[in-house]
């Protein structure tokens, strides 16, 4: 007799022999198929077997009646077998997900006759419509419960023989299988059991299928010739016995393994479902994926007492309270039981680097509110996997938000540099602090082994801190954790030797551990920028626009109805609550970077122009309120600083404005140049034009001077040049004689954009290696009069037209642009406006949400030609102290710097998933800022907040006419301090204003109010009360701020 061990057997060969083996012992295990030939539908119709649904347009329900064996010897198991995303419901009540990844449903019931529903989703997990939906076959299986938990344990022994790293180990686990497998005398399958396992295992029989063709044939057709041959011939006493035996010897055998190789560290186990709140599907369909996944959850949760379940996004809760109370009240109760552990604080994950400012923080206010409101606790851990690169002041406004720990994933998929840590401290611009984990390998992970060992080999600090989170779960289209998995990490917290130790959940021990190696533990400083993706800072102009529109609009509603409001206390708050949840959903990462479908674009932009519309409405009736009903030009001023700008009226043709500095454009559009004061408005009254013929001023003369094809346009700061190619060639401020461009600037260049992957999300590094001009038509001057000068540039590419507009003011330090391209027929291209300056400078600093982001302008490492296009909130400036320009986008977010050269990305056409993506008439602005001095220093950063933040205006036509009127709400001194924010406070008893540092610098700021305050209090984003400031005179609050902080105030009045 040939004794184990004592020959070297080809481990491979063994190890499939041992799989085939393992598989018809699982046959054996099936005691009863019942195949479902017949369903009803809603209506009572018979629906036979198999179905296919071609355009299905709604869900669709399939029912039925079956009895289950419910001896504590057996198992059930329901599959469904075709390509369909269902929810599973027993007895009318949601029970468990059936999607292209979980075909398995464990019957984990009492009721011996359920009636079983299968709910098809219109549509696939990640929201497929194309190909039809199929159900082919519904099976019902009933198993012997101990010898298919037999073959389970031997599933993951050969998962753990497959993977394991330590070759001695690797053949003692393969030996150890082999001796208990060999305990059992393989009995013969019948013709229905070897089918069953046919079906419900990939290559269970052989990986050639041919070679089954008669077996299968012969099963259909002559099954009694089969069983006369000895198919199915079970001796289930002898078979139960030994499988016994077999399994006491293999758990026997690994529980000495784990002995001879000790578990190393600990991975906690957390359930999750990472879901796309709307990406290739529809919010309300993503309802419907919450439901699925819950349902699944729930099961699991109930039938094992170790496993939790994390879940993100107060809309998420919001949602599945409104559409399926049932559902939300065992949710709560699994909460309070701490099985399931709400995460992130924000209303959904949202973008957090092209976000606006104020909308990012109201998604942590409004989310944190909601989950204290509704579950009874604010969320301490921070959760975004998933979204496309970290600002540099995200730890501060965590902080504020009552965020502890943070979690993300995506830094694993960098493509130059390996993120280096999966757990570390996050320090933000500011100098807060917060403990990390990132993901890597899998965020979707099974309970597999590789997804274990690839998680553990490449943990970097095991020496320090020997612990790690393991996240499983199916996600994007929904899912979450499923009974397999559960199976999988049991095997592995019992039976794994040397692998770390499995424990479920235990978030908070694990944060408690971590925070006491903070010291030891490596530092992350500043922005974690992800190195691929970079076209979503691009892609999709109109929802960009929408995104920083709405912010605006919303920040401007609020000041006035909080000025209202002051006025008289009596007044009713506005309900902008329903707007900012428009908006904080058109925030979240897929939606704001445009990586989306046509129909899901459709939906946001009709859901903006919506809320749009009704603010637009809003706002003129505040206006006209707070100014009296006075007849006139109503202009507002959102910023703290006073403002002059030149103003484009659209005017009725019978009325002019009682107003020295203005030009009339034409028969309905009036130019004129107003200095507005901070977060105040002025009225300019409306008088009935006399000479309706008289449509314009002549320009001073000489002002506009043609020399050499070159227009020479003269303003009170700058002499600039324009070709015409419509490029500007030259920028001499004319007090210090500096010259600002090397060489001819706001070139167009198209270049063709096709990414190894990921269509509308990447831009890859070799794209912007060749690239092709704008071919000029023509360049003309199309305005000059004495507040400003336009000239007009017309572009053909290949067909498509473009049109150019150039501002130039004679009193404003700024350019500004606009770019109208209409009918743009390419796709898969990139374009882009290059400025060629004359400044040297190392590094360039851009805005970022409520924050900067300070990164260099060469590339003299692979991480900093990493950032080859990086993104900006809305402004970058690059200076060399003594002069700087500074590029303004409120909505194109995209810029590539390279030494002096400054590229703005302005339209990116991708097929995927769009195929329309940008292919109507789109209108894209930005500006230019030429300055002497530092950017601070030079109050240049105040123009591009008047970009961002323009005044807003209207015209009553009716009331009385009573002269020039000014006035104000509040003024707000100190250098590098920006307010953002005039609203009304959460509880609805004071004002709150939301300001920041951009300095850097530890200071003093004033603000002075206009109306009497009983008290003001440093609060954080989620208005609770920090400590209490001194107040002057009922009006003048002092803060001393620290360098990058942002301070919100409370105002009791």
């Amino acid at each position: 007799m040939i004794e184990l061990g004592k020959v070297d057997l080809n481990s491979s060969i063994l190890l499939r022999s041992l799989e085939r083996k393992k598989n018809l012992i699982k046959a054996l295990s099936i005691r009863k198929i019942i195949e479902i030939n017949k369903c009803f539908d809603n209506a009572g119709n018979i629906i036979a077997l198999p179905i296919v649904f071609e355009g299905l347009k709604d869900f669709y329900s399939l029912r039925f009646k079956t009895k289950l064996n419910l001896d504590n010897d057996v198992i059930n198991y329901l599959y469904i077998i075709g390509d369909l995303d269902a929810l599973i419901k027993i007895d009318e009540k949601p029970f468990y997900g059936v999607d292209q990844w979980t075909k398995t449903i464990p019957l984990l019931i009492n009721d011996p006759e359920p009636l079983i529903e299968i709910l098809v989703y219109p549509e696939r997990i990640v929201g497929e419509k194309y190909n039809p939906i199929k159900i082919n076959k519904i099976v019902l299986i009933e198993y012997d419960k101990e010898i298919l938990e037999y073959t389970t344990l031997v599933e993951n022994v050969i998962d753990l023989i497959k993977n394991i790293d330590d070759e001695d180990l690797r053949k003692e686990l393969l030996m150890s299988l082999h001796k208990s497998m060999n305990e059992i005398h393989l009995q013969t399958p019948s013709p229905k059991q070897l089918l069953g396992i046919n079906l419900l295992e990939k290559n269970a029989l052989t990986i050639y299928p041919m070679l089954i063709d008669e077996l299968l044939r012969m099963i259909k057709n002559k099954p009694q010739k089969l069983t006369e041959k000895g198919y199915g011939s079970i001796n289930w006493e002898i078979l139960r016995k030994e499988v016994r035996i077999a399994k006491k010897e293999l758990v026997n055998k690994l529980e000495e393994l784990i002995e001879k190789y000790p578990k190393r560290g600990a991975l906690h186990a957390v359930g999750h479902s990472h879901i796309d709140a709307a990406w290739l599907w529809l919010p309300e369909m993503t309802k419907w994926k919450i439901l699925k996944t819950l349902a699944r959850t729930l099961t699991l949760l109930k039938n094992n007492k170790k496993p939790i379940f994390v879940m993100s996004s107060a809309l998420y809760f919001s949602w599945i309270k409104e559409a399926f109370p049932e559902i939300y009240r065992e949710v709560k109760k699994m909460i309070e039981k701490n099985r399931i552990i709400p995460i992130s604080g924000m209303w959904v994950e949202s973008d957090v680097i092209i976000t606006p400012s104020e909308t990012l923080v109201r998604e942590f206010l409004y989310g944190q509110h909601f989950f204290e409101k509704e579950l009874g606790k604010k969320c301490w851990i921070g959760w975004l996997p998933d979204s496309f690169g970290f600002s540099s002041n995200l730890p501060q406004i965590m902080k504020e938000a009552g965020i502890k720990f943070f979690v993300t994933h995506k830094p694993y998929w960098n493509e130059y540099n390996k993120f280096p840590y999966q757990v570390f401290v996050w320090e933000g611009i500011d100098g807060t602090r917060i403990p990390s984990f990132n993901i890597i390998g899998e965020f979707a992970k099974t309970g597999d082994t590789k997804s274990i060992i690839e998680l553990w080999s490449n943990h970097e600090e095991k020496t320090i801190f020997p612990r790690l989170l393991y996240t499983y779960g199916y996600c994007d289209g929904g899912g979450g954790p499923t009974y397999e998995m559960l199976q999988r990490l049991e095997f592995h917290e019992k039976y794994s030797p040397k692998l770390p130790k499995i424990i479920h959940g235990d978030i908070e021990s694990f944060y408690k551990e971590l925070v006491k190696k903070l010291n030891e533990i490596p530092t992350w400083k500043g922005e974690i920028y992800l190195e691929t993706h970079r076209g979503a800072y691009t892609t999709n102009t109109q929802i960009k626009k929408y995104v920083w529109l709405t912010d605006y609009m919303l920040r401007l509603l609020e000041q006035l109805s909080t000025w209202r409001k002051i006025n008289n206390n009596n007044q009713r708050s506005p309900d902008n609550k329903k707007y900012w949840e428009i908006q904080l959903l058109g925030a979240f990462h897929d939606v704001i970077s445009g990586t989306i479908t046509h129909e899901v674009h459709e939906y946001f932009i009709k859901k903006y122009n919506e809320i749009l519309n009704e603010m637009n409405k809003e706002i003129r009736e505040l206006l006209v309120d707070l100014t009296g009903n006075f007849k006139g030009l109503i202009i507002y001023n959102p910023l703290q600083w006073d403002v002059t700008e030149n103003i484009e009226i659209e005017i009725d043709p019978n009325y002019t404005l009682d107003y020295q500095d203005k030009v009339l454009i034409n028969n309905e559009k009036v130019l004129i140049e107003a200095t507005i004061p901070g977060n105040g408005y002025i009225v300019i009254p409306l008088i009935k034009r006399e000479n309706k013929n008289n449509l314009s001023i002549e320009p001073i003369e000489k002002q506009i001077q043609i020399v050499k094809d070159e227009v020479l346009i003269k303003t009170k700061f700058f002499e600039i040049k324009i070709n015409c190619k419509g490029e500007i060639t030259s920028i001499k401020d004319r007090e210090t004689g500096y010259e600002y461009i090397a060489s001819p600037s706001n070139k167009y260049i198209v270049y063709e954009d096709v990414p190894s992957e990921w269509d509308a999300w990447n831009i890859d590094e070799h794209t912007l290696y060749h690239g092709e001009e704008l071919k000029p038509l023509k360049t003309v001057i199309v305005e000059d009069n004495e507040l400003r000068k336009v000239i007009k540039t017309l572009y053909d590419y290949n067909g498509s037209k473009v049109e150019t507009y150039i501002y130039i003011y004679n009193n404003i330090r700024r350019i500004d642009f606009k770019v109208l391209i209409k009918n743009w027929k390419h796709r898969m291209r990139l374009l882009k406006t290059w400025f060629y300056t004359t400044i040297k400078t190392d590094y360039y600093v851009s805005d970022t949400p409520y924050g900067l982001t300070i990164r260099p302008t060469h590339h003299n490492t692979s991480v900093e030609r990493a950032k080859f296009e990086a993104p900006i909130l809305s402004w970058i400036y690059i200076e060399d102290g003594k002069h700087g320009i500074g590029l303004v986008s409120p909505y194109k977010h995209g810029i590539s710097v390279k030494d002096s050269c400054i590229g703005l990305s302005l339209l990116k056409t991708p097929i995927i998933p769009d195929p329309l993506s940008d292919s109507d008439n789109t209108i894209i602005e930005y500006s230019l800022i030429p300055y002497s001095g530092g950017w601070i220093s030079s109050k240049a950063y105040i123009e591009a907040y008047k970009v961002v933040n323009p005044l807003y205006w209207v015209i009553n036509y009716t009331g009385e006419n009573l002269g020039y009127i000014i006035d104000k709400l509040i003024d707000v001194e100190g250098e590098g301090i920006v307010l953002t924010t005039i609203k009304e406070s959460e509880d609805k008893k004071g004002v709150l204003l939301r300001l920041y540092d951009i300095s850097g610098t530890s200071g003093e700021f004033i603000i002075r109010t206009e109306f009497p305050v009983k008290k003001a209090y440093r609060v954080n984003i989620l208005e609770e009360k920090i400590l209490e400031i001194s107040v002057d005179n009922q009006s003048i609050i002092k803060y001393r701020h620290k360098p990058y902080e942002i301070i919100s105030i409370y105002i009791e009045k």
